[in-house]
């Protein structure tokens, strides 16, 4: 669990916005998008340090997904 996503969504919930949790926006890929509105075209990731090699650059998988 990301803090920092929880935090996003926490706001989100109070501002009565409707959103997609883990949003799968491709049936043949296995991953997810953090927020989402499909209706809008819209996803939101939240990359916490997990995400990031120690020098500061996305990890393979996840630049993977970026580029998707």
């Amino acid at each position: 669990i990301s803090k920092p996503c929880e935090e996003f969504k926490k706001v989100l919930i109070e501002n009565n916005i409707t959103y997609i949790a883990e949003f799968t926006p491709l049936e043949d890929r296995f991953f997810s998008i953090d927020i989402a509105f499909p209706s809008k075209m819209i996803g939101i990731e939240i990359n916490g340090n997990q995400h990031y090699n120690k020098d500061g650059t996305l990890s393979d998988y996840y630049q993977n997904r970026h580029d998707m």
